[in-house]
């Protein structure tokens, strides 16, 4: 008749290998005197009256042994992998060009600025605010400006283009994506944009409900080549680095 007890847990330990031991134990360890069932390095210590210490774990790896224990770690790297893809993160580009038109407001980055020209185009043409859009769109897999906003749609003549930005940024927060860093170059011979770069930026960050510190907004020429160069109008491209869930 067997008697099921409860053990004391205090004088429990669960243990795990690898075990360790000195050199000098060696040769208790492969004393061939100890009986066929002490098989365990451990055993062997103890039935050798060695000093034994349990160090305590702090990464614990999982035993493979049987094929059960592999199937077990597959299905744990399947989840760490699925956690890694849900907090993955993505980098969408952009580039846009508009031509100078006359009789029109030149507006760049939210800022209407004082020139000869301004920008062709449906809406307000603002050329900085479109890469940004279609930046985080491409980091979403949303498509081009175009297909959320089509030029054709008379709703969006005339208007700020700061309203396509709060829409994308709609769809971001609904898939629980977050805007990391936005980096913006804007190419023209004129007008110069140092005193409106800072301003821009803090448009950005705004519109994005980020820091200022993460948007960045320079500005180049094209040393007078190609439709930049020949004063034919104003480019810009813009890069985003989103956190998003997949």
């Amino acid at each position: 008749d067997e008697k099921t007890v409860t053990l004391d847990r205090k004088k429990l330990k669960a243990v795990t290998t690898p075990q360790g031991f000195t050199l000098k134990a060696l040769p208790f360890i492969r004393n061939p005197k100890l009986p066929d069932e002490a098989i365990l390095d451990e055993i062997m210590l103890i039935e050798n009256e060695l000093p034994i210490a349990f160090l305590e774990e702090t990464h614990p790896h999982t035993k493979l042994t049987t094929p059960e224990d592999l199937a077990l770690i597959k299905n744990r790297l399947e989840k760490r992998k699925s956690q890694a893809l849900s907090q993955a993160k993505a980098i969408g580009f952009s580039f846009d060009f508009h031509p100078f038109e006359r009789n029109r407001p030149l507006v760049l980055g939210g800022i209407t600025i004082s020139f000869e020209w301004g920008l062709a185009g449906h809406s307000d043409a603002d050329v900085v605010y479109h890469v940004v859009a279609e930046s985080i769109m491409g980091a979403l897999k949303l498509g081009d400006l175009g297909t959320l906003f089509p030029d054709i749609d008379f709703r969006y003549k005339d208007m700020s283009s700061s309203y396509f930005v709060q829409e994308v940024m709609r769809y971001a927060k609904k898939a629980q994506a977050q805007i990391l860093y936005v980096d913006v170059t804007v190419y023209l011979e004129k007008p110069k944009l140092y005193q409106y770069k800072t301003k821009m930026a803090q448009n950005i960050a705004c519109l994005l409900g980020i820091s200022e510190t993460q948007v960045s907004v320079k500005a180049t020429t094209m040393e007078k080549r190609g439709l930049v160069g020949k004063e034919e109008g104003v480019a810009a491209e813009a890069v985003c680095l989103v956190k998003r869930n997949i």
